[in-house]
């Protein structure tokens, strides 16, 4: 790992030394493109033959081989692969009990439920690596945070979790060496969902763990026995943020990132930059290990569980929504209506494990809403809040934001948005138009593919029950005084 005691918060630098994954993983990453060897391809072949003989057997009738340049007969996998290694189609191996993955960030809030699809979409036993003091504390962290999600499942289902205690920030993810070798050989595919969230921290603080985790992970991911694992990154769509001048679509599309493109990070929030580094370097080592197969997952705003109501908190537009409600007020202006793309989480979730086994050999996903530009608006929202009782009213921008800033220094009870008070230090900003291409061809040709719901007033009012049941909130009528009293005073 590299040294960065000496860089300071805006260090330009940082990020462009990580941009090369020869920093790090020259002693695995070749300089040349590596495909399958010959040897690979022809043991692959030997096996879909057999496996075509049989079939062939049983039903009597002749299947068809290909012919290679060279004269080899093959079937039509290792065909595709001899052509294109990451052009290949994936047989559904979700039923597979042998295989094992690895899951990041399950203590975060889309790892939960990226757990709980694996479990039920799949057959795999999955490992969860944790930061904790030992295996009993981190399954009583695991299982309070299940709870608290209200997320249900059943015993036959945690009997496949597993927990690996580590950290992403450390050297082999925090491992043992013994616990190292044993899994880099155990593992078959990586889901990488944990990160530090933090919109306001810079990169320099952020790189540990959303970088250098990264890389670990890219290590692991191309070292053992057994064939490269399969590895999913869970990135966001504020890394496309740069690319958005006139030279672009308006809407953006599912495309990967280079290095090439650095003078577009500059000004990038530490966040979505280690995010973009991420991507960069995944690229970059995909492109040198041809079959190293990587999958981009790119959600915008995530909200709560259509069906639970399950939110979480610490997103800003959660946290705008509560800040709404204890002021009693909503912004408006005549130059936005603050319109937002808004995916429930069991969407996001479950198409990302739905793609994972189902879906093409690799490719870059954007997780946004599929079947609106805009989820909902600042008005649609406050018109959700009314009917379920809260009685907020309409203010212009700036004498919103000044009632805000009083509200955000009361010394009893501040305002959930105090910490994120240089967000409204300018105008309310919509969301960005992102295409969705790559991700409904995928899931569009499957009966049993998520479908992603509208964003009705029955989903953002379980959304505020939920808040209520974990006490973030008070209920409607608690807040009726309150609100009477704001009002008359202005």
């Amino acid at each position: 790992l590299v040294d960065d005691s000496s860089w300071g918060t805006d260090n330009d630098e940082a990020y462009m030394f990580d941009l090369d994954p020869y920093n790090f993983l020259a002693d695995i990453v070749p300089q040349k493109p590596t495909a399958p060897s010959l040897d690979d391809l022809l043991k692959e072949a030997d096996g879909e033959k057999k496996a075509q003989e049989s079939a062939a057997e049983k039903s009597e009738k002749t299947l068809e081989t290909e012919e290679s340049d060279d004269g080899v007969v093959i079937g039509s996998a290792a065909m595709e692969a001899a052509k294109d290694p990451k052009k290949t189609v994936v047989d559904d191996k979700s039923k597979d009990p042998s295989r094992m993955v690895l899951l990041t960030g399950v203590t975060g809030y889309l790892g939960a439920f990226v757990l709980e699809e694996l479990l039920k979409q799949t057959k795999w036993r999955v490992m969860c690596l944790i930061r904790a003091e030992s295996d009993d504390s981190a399954i009583q962290k695991l299982l309070k945070h299940l709870a608290k999600l209200e997320v249900k499942l059943a015993e036959t289902e945690m009997d496949r979790v597993g927990i690996i205690l580590g950290d992403l920030s450390k050297p082999k993810l925090g491992m043992s060496e013994a616990e190292y070798a044993q899994y880099v050989d155990a593992i078959d595919e990586i889901f990488h969902v944990g990160a530090w969230v933090n919109g306001i921290l810079p990169y320099a603080v952020l790189r540990p763990t959303n970088v250098l985790g990264t890389v670990e992970l890219i290590r692991f991911a191309l070292s053992g026995q057994r064939n490269r694992k399969v590895f999913h990154y869970v990135s966001t769509l504020s890394t496309m943020n740069p690319f958005t001048s006139e030279k672009y679509n308006r809407f953006i599309s599912e495309r990967s990132i280079t290095a090439s493109q650095a003078d577009y990070f500059r000004n990038m929030g530490g966040y979505p930059l280690s995010k973009l580094v991420s991507e960069v370097l995944l690229t970059a080592v995909a492109d040198k290990i041809l079959d190293f197969r990587v999958f981009i997952y790119r959600p915008g705003s995530i909200s709560g569980h259509s069906q639970t109501g399950a939110a979480n908190i610490e997103a800003y537009i959660n946290k705008l929504i509560c800040g709404i409600i204890k002021l009693g007020f909503y912004p408006v202006s005549r130059t936005s209506r603050y319109q937002k793309d808004w995916a429930p989480v069991d969407y996001v979730a479950g198409s990302i494990v739905h793609i994972a086994r189902r879906g093409p050999i690799y490719g870059i996903f954007h997780m946004n809403h599929p079947y609106s530009i805009y989820s909902f608006s600042m008005e649609r929202l406050a018109k959700a809040m009314r009917s379920f009782g809260y009685p907020v009213e309409p203010l212009s921008y700036n004498k919103w934001r000044r009632k805000l800033y009083k509200d955000m220094e009361r010394e009893d009870d501040p305002n959930p948005l105090k910490p994120l008070r240089s967000y409204f230090d300018g105008n309310l900003q919509h969301d960005l138009c992102f295409e969705n291409k790559n991700t409904m061809m995928s899931l569009r040709n499957d009966a049993d593919s998520p479908k992603c719901p509208f964003i009705t007033d029955d989903i953002i009012h379980r959304y505020l029950q939920y808040w209520i049941r974990q006490g973030v909130i008070p209920k409607p009528d608690e807040l009726v005084e309150r609100y009477s009293t704001a009002n008359s005073g202005g």
